[in-house]
């Protein structure tokens, strides 16, 4: 049994990986920004401590511990030096005190033609964790009970009409958070180094994620084809009144930016048969009645 600290453990998906490490076995150390993450409920993590990106780093604090996890990530926009600057921090303490093996949960959106904020700075995070030696797990879309999958069927399940950007032609990488855990753990178990593509080898039109979906929730909606460049001002607009809209400017950016890199998957040597698009999105939906069935309790 190793331990491995997760940081950013309450989060999509640091908290996934904790329950996937503490079943194999390991003994589970979470990190939070906050109080309220403390007191929250986080299964298969033995124990939680705050830490914010950004603050001093304790250089005692890797101190028995085997490896680290870098989950953390402040999405808030102009958190450049909390993100790079605290992550660099932390691997320095850590290396400090000793850890292992340290892995970086970086973005498919990290690469060399990056247009986003989130884009840039997971590559620049990503490549000094490379630099020294150590693990970064590019992932593609992550389907399951959370982030921007989450906020995907919040939008198909508020609305009537969708605007389909660029028809949702688009390919785009997706994995299940299941598959997604199992990989992650093999390579801290195995303390893999280098970079990993964490995502389907096929890639999928962005409308056949949506119609899955609604097929799943038997709901009708009308995805009406739009191009990007004519909600790219509305969504720039929406940011600058700080208007809090569940699609934001740089996922269209993003999305778009990416349509120029198909890389090949790394997934299959950790996961034989990774799940279909049907079989993430009807767990994605089990997962989300279990939380939703415990926070009535």
């Amino acid at each position: 049994m190793s331990v491995v600290l997760v940081t950013g453990v309450t989060g999509f998906v640091g908290s996934h990986l904790a329950a996937e490490l503490s079943r194999r076995g390991h003994r589970v150390i979470g990190s939070t920004s906050s109080g309220a993450g403390l007191r929250s409920e986080t299964p298969g993590v033995d124990r939680k401590v705050v830490l914010r990106l950004g603050d001093e780093v304790d250089q005692s604090i890797g101190q028995g511990i085997d490896a680290v996890i870098h989950c953390a990530w402040d999405l808030r926009p102009g958190s450049e030096r909390a993100n790079v600057g605290g992550t660099a921090r932390l691997a320095d303490a850590m290396q400090h005190g000793g850890v292992a093996h340290q892995l970086f949960i970086s973005s498919y959106s990290a690469h060399a033609a990056a247009v986003t904020e989130y884009g840039k700075d997971k590559l620049t995070v990503q490549q000094d964790m490379l630099d020294r030696g150590y693990t970064a797990a590019r992932l593609g879309v992550t389907i399951g009970p959370g982030g921007i999958y989450q906020r995907m069927t919040e939008v198909l399940t508020r609305h009537r009409v969708i605007p389909l950007i660029d028809g949702g032609r688009g390919p785009v990488p997706i994995i299940a958070i299941a598959d997604l855990a199992r990989a992650v753990a093999t390579i801290v178990e195995r303390r893999l180094t280098g970079v990993f593509n964490l995502f389907n080898p096929e890639f999928v039109p962005l409308r056949d994620v949506l119609n899955e979906m609604l097929a799943h929730a038997q709901r009708r909606v009308l995805l009406v084809p739009m191009p990007a460049g004519l909600v790219l001002v509305p969504l720039w607009l929406a940011r600058k009144i700080g208007l809090n809209l569940p699609v934001h400017i740089d996922n269209v950016r993003a999305l778009r930016a990416n349509r120029g890199f198909q890389e090949h998957s790394d997934l299959p040597a950790f996961v034989s048969r990774p799940m279909t698009l049907t079989e993430m999105v009807r767990a994605a939906a089990a997962a989300t009645r279990g939380i939703s069935g415990r926070g009535l309790r």
